[in-house]
């Protein structure tokens, strides 16, 4: 770019507004990262919540309490849980995350949240 144009009133202005949408697109970034959720430490004299889903092609859960979350869990599934019934995977994400967290779980009370209504039904009946 020209020197001359560098210095005339009219690219002023637009280097000055452009360095301010810059400035303020920064401070905006800055801000939405700050407030992204952080994982918290566990409380053991509360309920852990446990919320799981089973999506097309992969399983997920979210270990919390009070709503404030303590770890997730992602995991692809084997082709052969991918065809299966929609059941049975969210079966396999409750088990799975389960296991995983167990040192967690173990000796407190937790609750598994699903929105499979089968497995809600299964999962309330006494033996």
């Amino acid at each position: 770019m020209p020197l001359l144009l560098l210095i005339s009133p009219i690219s002023c202005v637009s280097i000055i507004f452009h360095g301010l949408q810059r400035q303020l697109a920064f401070t905006n970034l800055q801000q939405h990262i700050a407030k992204l959720l952080t994982l918290a430490m566990p409380n053991f004299n509360k309920p852990f919540v446990l919320e799981t889903k089973a999506y097309g092609v992969a399983i997920g859960a979210v270990m919390s309490q009070d709503s404030v979350p303590l770890t997730f869990f992602i995991r692809k599934m084997c082709p052969r849980l991918q065809s299966s019934l929609i059941y049975v995977r969210e079966m396999y994400a409750i088990n799975k995350n389960v296991k995983r967290w167990r040192q967690y779980l173990l000796g407190h009370p937790f609750y598994i949240y699903t929105n499979q209504k089968i497995l809600r039904s299964l999962l309330t009946q006494t033996i």
